[in-house]
Formats: C-alpha cells, sequence, structure tokens
C-alpha cells in the first residue's frame, strides 16, 4: 500500500500513525537519502579540487618591446617564482650576446654562465621582472624597439 504524503524535497515517505508501511518503503527512502548525499560528497569533493587548483602555480604570459635603458621593471602584478624570456625573434643567446634565459627567485641570469659575478641579464624582484640593457657586455634583454615574450610563473 502507498502513502499519499511525501515530503517536499526527496519524496520521502511521512506515515501517520494509522499508516501500514512495507520494508520496500523504507528501502526507497534509503535509496532516495543515499543519492542525495552522493551526490553532496561529489560536489564538496569538486568544490574542494577547485580550491586546490586555484592555490596552485598559474603560467603567465606576455611581451614587451624594449626602451634601451639600462634597467627598466615589467610590472607583474605579483612576484613570479621564474620567469623564461626570449627575444621576439627566438634566442635566449646568440654567442656571447644575452636576450634572455630562465631567471628564478634568488638565481638572476647573467653574463658569467659558471658564476653569480657577470652583468645582469634578467632578475625576478618583487612584483615582476626586471630586464637590462648594456652594448659593451652584450646585455640584450631590454634592446631599443626589440619585442620580447615571457612565460611567468606565479
Amino acid at each position: 500500500m502507498r502513502m499519499a504524503n511525501y515530503t517536499e524535497h526527496y519524496q520521502l515517505h511521512q506515515w501517520e500513525p494509522e499508516d501500514s508501511f512495507l520494508r520496500t518503503d523504507f528501502n526507497e527512502d534509503f535509496a532516495k537519502i543515499d543519492g542525495a548525499l552522493g551526490g553532496k560528497a561529489e560536489q564538496s569533493a569538486v568544490d574542494t579540487l577547485a580550491e586546490q587548483v586555484a592555490g596552485k602555480s598559474e603560467l603567465v604570459t606576455g611581451s614587451y618591446t624594449g626602451d634601451g635603458e639600462a634597467s627598466r621593471t615589467i610590472e607583474l602584478g605579483f612576484s613570479p617564482k621564474a620567469v623564461l624570456l626570449a627575444s621576439g625573434s627566438g634566442p635566449i643567446n646568440y654567442t656571447s650576446s644575452r636576450y634572455g634565459g630562465l631567471a628564478l627567485e634568488g638565481a638572476e641570469v647573467n653574463t658569467d654562465w659558471e658564476s653569480t659575478s657577470g652583468e645582469p641579464v634578467l632578475r625576478v624582484v618583487t612584483g615582476g621582472f626586471q630586464v637590462f640593457y648594456d652594448y659593451d657586455e652584450e646585455v640584450f634583454s631590454n634592446s631599443d624597439r626589440d619585442r620580447y615574450h615571457y612565460l611567468a610563473l606565479r
């Protein structure tokens, strides 16, 4: 015998004192509850994963045109963990000329491959990264009117 009264949202049985009921009524109700809670648990897992992904690193790309100044800061609005820089035509270096490279927090790109005492080429700084131009030292990460492309890791 089917009951006429059910809950609004999940259509669970609502028995009155004079109603008789069957075990199958309980089983149907438990199946509905299990399905509803399962969906909530899945959504909770999706929400948690979305929060975790949002907290992970993000790759930002961009470009700029050099102005020929000795140094210049490219503002990103965040302090990157790493920056990969190349000239618009592709090279990072050519013979002894330096156009970019991979700079990390505390590990700049400079003209001396074997030490940290060379002239700076690319440096991660608070809020962005710094590029340089020095013709005599063959540092060309900010050459006047040259185009550069970068990848920055947030």
